[in-house]
């Protein structure tokens, strides 16, 4: 039955796990995911001061997305004046007299096919015009990237958040550069050029509260997620012909048992972590629905890179169904969040 069970290619050897989330946050790993978040984003930033959409939800209960979608949870905005001779190109092209609007805003973006990813985007004004920006990192350092096109693109820009003992932020650095730049070999590390402009927080005007947001997702990678950040509580739908419930839950199980009798739901991915660790990527397993439906399926915690399910402890599993649209991409029509505590 398990025949085509795939998770995440992820390790569970916890050093390496450790390594893996390392080399993202330190910007030295660019997956596609990364590439298609920088294409999507960048042609959206015009929304942020907009209201937030949702996917559309059909009278059958069912979720049909026809665009990805920006959510903006907070930021910060400055005004800062530069030195025209020491800017890149991409800098004097949007501004005559170096004069530059910066907003930083934390957003989570949900693609047309329902993965949800959390990161920066900056948005930069001049005279002349502005550009948009997609930054990802880890709670204090970060790389701005374009739009990916045809044509490389040079315009890059490197954030860096100096933050108290208890991560409120009091300053921060930044580098209008290029990716070629000598600048990106001394991000990460603390010998900053002198092309950083630092920056202390009474020049910024923080929009919503961006310290509440930059203490959660500290250190946290949810690249696996289908759930926004406003989305903690989802309520279920309840669709005809969906039936997803947990059955049994120990320490060494947790039983999903699926009765689904649409035709249009081909493909299950599950998702299980701590309710207390919710923003972490713990993986995924994908089901090809055929394969599973009627039956019982156990969802082993080595499967989430977990030894255990720990008793007492809640756990949160994520359900979504999927079609193909393409030969090679699907898109979320039913998500469904249990809570489940362990005996």
């Amino acid at each position: 039955m398990f025949a085509k069970f795939y998770t995440t290619k992820m390790s569970g050897n916890a050093k390496s796990l450790q390594k893996r989330f390392s080399k993202i946050r330190a910007g030295k790993s660019k997956t596609a995911r990364l590439m298609a978040m920088i294409m999507t984003v960048a042609i959206l930033a015009a929304t942020l001061g907009g209201a937030v959409v949702m996917a559309a939800v059909g009278g059958d209960g069912l979720e049909y997305r026809e665009k990805d979608e920006i959510y903006f949870l907070a930021g910060f905005k400055t005004n800062i004046d530069v030195e025209l001779n020491t800017m890149p190109e991409w800098i004097k092209d949007i501004t005559n007299d170096g004069k530059i609007e910066m907003q930083i805003s934390r957003i989570n973006l949900c693609e047309k096919n329902g993965a949800v990813s959390d990161c920066l985007m900056g948005t930069f004004k001049g005279d002349k015009g502005q550009s948009s920006l997609i930054g990802v990192g880890n709670n204090n350092e970060y790389r701005f990237y374009p739009q990916i096109s045809a044509k490389v693109d040079e315009r890059t820009f490197l954030l860096i958040i100096e933050s108290d003992e208890n991560y409120n932020t009091n300053a921060l650095s930044v580098c209008f550069t290029t990716h070629t730049s000598n600048e990106n070999t001394y991000f990460g590390t603390p010998f900053y050029k002198k092309n950083f402009i630092n920056l202390n927080r009474n020049s910024l005007e923080y929009i919503g509260d961006f310290d509440k947001y930059q203490k959660e997702y500290k250190a946290k990678t949810p690249i696996a997620n289908n759930f926004t950040y406003f989305e903690k509580t989802f309520k279920n739908k309840e669709v005809k012909g969906i039936d997803i419930k947990v059955i049994e839950a120990n320490t060494s199980v947790i039983m999903l048992q699926s009765n689904i009798t649409r035709s249009e739901p081909e493909y299950m991915k599950v998702m299980v972590r701590k309710q207390s660790d919710i923003l972490y990527d713990n993986g995924f397993c994908l089901l090809k629905l055929s394969d599973v439906n009627g039956s019982s399926i156990a969802l082993q915690p080595s499967t989430f890179y977990l030894s255990k399910f720990d008793s007492g402890e809640i756990y949160v599993v994520d359900t979504i169904l999927m079609k193909s649209i393409s030969n090679s991409e699907r898109t979320v029509i039913y998500r469904q969040r249990e809570y489940v505590t362990i005996p």
